[in-house]
């Protein structure tokens, strides 16, 4: 009996799990982010690249597509949960895209690509 229950502690003390929060980098503003609340707060047509600037800072990149102009902003989580002995990632990226009339600065579509894992 005492043989039986000090191997089942030892398989669950061994496939118990552990979580590494990890690091965050990036724009710590789009942690929380999803498509529709960056929707809200950046309304096509009205906002523009200084509401951007002063709701989530410089971006990371600017490019220029036609006439659009496209300012990328990401964020990143590394977390990782124990498993046993093997480290399973389970982190976050988000990437947002603000696409902005190149002549007049005024918003004209938000995108929020986010994955896990």
């Amino acid at each position: 009996m005492f043989k039986n229950l000090a191997f089942i502690l030892l398989i669950a003390a061994l496939s118990a799990c552990a979580f590494n929060s990890g690091e965050r980098s990036g724009n710590l503003t789009l942690e929380n982010a999803s498509q529709e609340s960056l929707a809200s707060q950046f309304k096509p047509d009205i906002a523009t690249r200084d509401d951007v600037v002063s709701q989530l800072g410089p971006p990371d990149k600017k490019i220029t597509a036609g006439s659009l102009e496209v300012w990328t902003y990401s964020y990143a989580s590394n977390a990782y949960v124990m498993v046993a002995f093997a480290a399973v990632p389970t982190g976050a990226k988000k990437v947002a895209n603000f696409y902005f009339d190149d002549k007049t600065g005024v918003l004209k579509k938000v995108e929020l690509d986010m994955h896990r894992g």
